[in-house]
């Protein structure tokens, strides 16, 4: 392949790792979520888990809304 074709190929590979890399985040993200509902319907009561669980939803909402307006820019 020439020098062009070998750099292009490089860049396409570089925006799949990307996009994996940005999917991958939205799972987790989601899983998150997931997670502390879970949590919040569980008969489970405990201070320190309630702030962590709480802290940690509220971490991946505000990276959801982060990664959707960096996408949407």
């Amino acid at each position: 392949m020439s020098k062009e074709a070998d750099q292009v190929l490089e860049l396409y590979n570089k925006q799949v790792l990307s996009v994996k890399l940005i999917n991958k985040v939205k799972d987790h993200i989601t899983n998150e979520m997931k997670e502390y509902k879970q949590y919040m319907e569980s008969d489970y009561q405990d201070s320190f888990q309630d702030a962590l669980f709480e802290g940690r939803a509220e971490y991946a909402e505000t990276l959801k809304k982060l990664i959707n307006e960096w996408e949407n820019s």
